[in-house]
């Protein structure tokens, strides 16, 4: 009785060794890294589309479609809650993935995305701004950080898109024109968030665990002051429902442009 014990015992452990090892041997699931580049750019051609009139700060003088006259002097909005897409519906949503792009730098244009998992990506969706629950988050660090100059109070929380510049017909202050939107509450009817959904068309991205593909979106500054009027409304730094009409208009800012796999 005691041999077929130390017998059992022996298979039983044996059975539970080989079980993990197998699964110790199994592979990791490959992944990679993909590049975003956000291509700030002022308008699309209206005759031929493959060009864009380029942004230009502090020096360029350009027109709204009231006929008013307007330089930029900053151009910054956050992009997060990145998410890529298949074309059978299954999705990967990028962990921790807020990012704020500064149209002025060029270091701040590119979004890293890392450990994708592998496989075709047809196309992608995010956030313009932050979302709620980063919102009320209290202090926090690298893009979120508070001294990024994108942030209002714990209340009212993040910028999620500031234009400024200036304008002869201007009514504020040394004729200034400063829109910042932000606002996060549903209860309030201040909730400005904005999703972009993208298609990659024809395209698809390719991620393996070689090499960087990099996914081009162009993004039109002028649609954030392209029906505003500098005489009536030249600021607005609140939530609010003035926010909340630049945000309508400037989620149809962005387009996917190409693929470099």
């Amino acid at each position: 009785m005691k041999n077929i014990f130390i017998l059992i015992t022996l298979l039983t452990t044996t059975t539970f060794f080989s079980a993990c090892k197998k699964a110790n041997d199994e592979p990791a699931p490959e992944t990679g890294t993909v590049h975003v580049e956000f291509d700030n750019q002022f308008e699309q051609d209206a005759l031929d589309p493959e060009q864009y009139t380029p942004l230009v700060f502090n020096t360029k003088t350009y027109q709204n479609a009231a006929g008013e006259d307007y330089t930029i002097t900053k151009f910054k909005y956050y992009i997060s809650n990145v998410v890529l897409k298949k074309a059978d519906g299954s999705t990967y949503a990028v962990p921790e993935s807020y990012y704020l792009i500064d149209a002025s730098s060029s270091t701040d244009q590119l979004l890293t995305l890392s450990h994708v998992p592998a496989g075709n990506y047809t196309g992608m969706s995010y956030i313009i701004g932050v979302d709620s629950a980063r919102n009320v988050s209290g202090a926090q660090t690298g893009a979120l950080a508070e001294t990024n100059g994108m942030f209002w109070t714990w209340n009212t929380g993040y910028i999620f898109m500031m234009f400024e510049g200036t304008s002869p017909q201007s009514t504020a202050t040394d004729h200034v024109l400063q829109y910042h939107v932000g606002g996060f509450r549903n209860s309030t009817n201040t909730n400005a968030l904005k999703t972009v959904n993208l298609s990659f068309g024809s395209s698809t991205l390719r991620v393996t665990k070689v090499g960087i593909p990099q996914v081009h979106i162009m993004v039109e500054a002028s649609k954030v002051a392209k029906n505003r009027s500098f005489a009536i409304t030249p600021t607005v730094q609140m939530a609010g429902a003035k926010a909340i009409e630049i945000a309508d208009d400037y989620v149809n800012m962005f387009s996917f442009d190409h693929i470099h796999n």
